[in-house]
């Protein structure tokens, strides 16, 4: 019998585009999340949105592209008025439009396309939900968290990665 080679994608891509910089990043525990995603042994990227810098979706495709995407943790904003079209950071530049998303042989007029929807998405943005018809797999054992309507990350400290995912979770360490 020949043997295959396969590739299981593995890098989750933890992309802020939130406010305030380091100190927002503290308020929400960004680093400690990061470094847990690598605990469960993500290859895990961190990037940070500078205004006019990569958008978003170009960062995922090229993931995807390589067939390496497994899921996305975001923090930023998403567009109102609800439902959200696409996530946007806190100078307001766009980063992420649902409908230029696509898969397989779907053709957008962006151009935007996927070899298949993540396994993992954890999505700090208002009214984030909406885009789990374009990002999430929904099979079993796949994990989407996003919100539904206006997110306030009032209580500092308690936005733990950990609190959506725990080891074994999608077969982790």
């Amino acid at each position: 019998m020949a043997s295959r080679k396969f590739r299981v994608p593995n890098v989750v891509y933890a992309y802020w585009a939130g406010e305030v910089g380091s100190f927002g990043k503290t308020w929400v525990n960004w680093d400690p999340s990061v470094s847990y995603l690598r605990s469960l042994g993500f290859s895990t990227i961190a990037h940070d949105h500078a205004g006019g810098g990569s958008r978003l979706q170009n960062v995922l495709q090229s993931a995807a592209s390589s067939r390496a995407l497994h899921g996305l943790y975001f923090w930023g904003h998403g567009w109102a008025p609800y439902p959200s079209y696409g996530l946007t950071s806190s100078s307001g530049d766009d980063i992420l439009y649902y409908h230029d998303i696509s898969f397989a042989n779907g053709v957008t007029k962006s151009g935007i396309r996927l070899p298949y929807k993540m396994a993992l998405g954890l999505i700090f943005a208002c009214d984030s939900n909406s885009g789990k018809a374009a990002l999430s797999s929904g099979v079993p054992g796949s994990i989407w968290h996003g919100y539904t309507g206006t997110l306030y990350p009032i209580i500092p400290f308690t936005y733990n990665v950990n609190s959506y995912i725990k080891h074994g979770d999608q077969l982790t360490k």
